[in-house]
């Protein structure tokens, strides 16, 4: 029997070694991932829970979480990022995140107001006109 040479050898065991790391790879990637309707459905439910949750960041810490973000990036791409999928994809999260945000810059001002010795009055009329049950505002309580 002939003896192949070494370098022969070599390439074949390279070869065989980056096939089974593809393979690896490949079968590893095909399993994790959910199918479009699968990820439309846990979206649009998980969507939904967090958003009677009052879409606080604490959801971000459920164990479910993961795999809401997992159907976000299928759905809208593997860009996707935990913020995203929750503020900006998740309508019933953006609409109570945006307006959690624009209360609290307005209590900011009128706190704001109240240390420099400004009338506060105007700006806790705003607050109380428009966040009324979305956000404490300490500055802004009377009485």
């Amino acid at each position: 029997m002939p003896e192949l040479p070494m370098k022969i050898i070599v390439i074949v065991v390279i070869v065989v070694l980056v096939l089974v790391i593809l393979s690896t790879f490949l079968l590893g990637q095909a399993g994790s991932q959910i199918s479009k309707a699968d990820a439309e459905r846990i979206f649009a439910s998980q969507c939904q829970v967090y958003s009677q949750n009052n879409c606080e960041w604490a959801v971000t810490r459920n164990s479910d979480f993961n795999k809401y973000v997992e159907a976000c990036r299928v759905l809208y791409g593997p860009e996707r990022d935990s913020f995203s999928c929750l503020y900006v994809l998740c309508n019933a999260c953006k609409d109570t995140q945006n307006s959690q945000i624009k209360c609290a810059g307005i209590c900011n001002a009128c706190k704001g107001n109240d240390e420099t010795g400004i009338n506060t009055e105007p700006c806790c009329a705003e607050f109380t006109a428009q966040c009324t049950g979305v956000l404490d505002c300490e500055v802004c309580k009377t009485g």
